[in-house]
């Protein structure tokens, strides 16, 4: 059978696409030739999620870890080529709980394309007021003095 693929992302040079999957029973990154969908690389080795690329220094970042208490941010060099080049994932900085429990989403964190700072969404704190929510802020260049 087919592997599933699952929070696909293409390469910056367009060569491979990483991508998410269970069909080890739980959740793994994997690599594979993009178009042409050939090889397939496991880069994760305990549990992992949502790849996401650097676009400047071809490594890949992805959620490590297979339990909610034991979540890594992790980074994984690829070099050029998967074949022979997957380097060893490191974990770069575990997870907090508020952390976790957002970053389920597909979308729940993305990386500078230097990969020197990463964007995350954060849950909101428990209670009553606490809903989610999203401050969109129109016209801000008008705010600003001129210069």
């Amino acid at each position: 059978p087919e592997p599933s693929i699952l929070d696909a992302r293409i390469s910056p040079n367009g060569r491979l696409l990483a991508y998410m999957s269970t069909d080890s029973g739980q959740p793994e990154v994997f690599l594979t030739r993009f178009p042409e969908g050939t090889g397939r690389w496991q880069v994760s080795n305990n549990g992992g999620s949502q790849p996401r690329w650097a676009a400047g220094s071809g490594e890949l970042f992805f959620i490590g870890g297979s339990g909610p208490t034991s979540r890594m941010l992790t980074s994984v060099d690829l070099g050029t080529s998967p074949e022979n080049a997957i380097g060893v994932p490191e974990p770069l900085f575990s997870l907090s709980d508020n952390f976790n429990n957002s970053l389920k989403s597909e979308e729940g964190f993305d990386v500078a394309a230097d990969g020197s700072r990463f964007v995350m969404l954060r849950s909101s704190s428990s209670g009553p007021d606490s809903s989610p929510r999203m401050i969109l802020v129109q016209n801000w260049r008008e705010e600003l003095p001129d210069r």
